[in-house]
């Protein structure tokens, strides 16, 4: 069973702070459908220098994924230009609520603090 949930942009339990929607992708956390978010916040990467990418390749991803007809459909899959080994992103990963109650959280996740 798989659903979305809100997570935030630092590693505590309150929606309010990001509502953007995020999905599991390969055990890492990403907006939906898009890997850019990935890179700015930190979810994968423990800096900003956009794991050496350039902010132009992000942009490209953006317009891209914008320009499809289905771009607000959660369940659309995107296959990212910036870094096409990640594949189709398109699925929504379980996550636990005692985990977020609880602040514990998975070594599969990595917040930029």
């Amino acid at each position: 069973m798989t659903f979305k949930m809100s997570m935030p942009l630092s590693p505590f339990c309150n929606k309010t702070m990001n509502p953007n929607p995020v999905t599991g992708r390969s055990g890492v956390w990403t907006a939906i459908g898009s890997y850019y978010y990935e890179q700015l916040f930190g979810y994968r990467y423990d800096n900003f220098d956009l794991a050496g990418k350039s902010w132009r390749d992000l942009l490209k991803d953006m317009k891209e994924k914008l320009t499809r007809f289905n771009w607000d459909d959660d369940e659309a899959s995107f296959t990212s230009t910036f870094d096409n080994r990640l594949g189709l992103i398109d699925k929504n990963t379980a996550v636990s609520e005692r985990e977020c109650e609880t602040g514990v959280t998975s070594s599969r996740w990595k917040f930029f603090l």
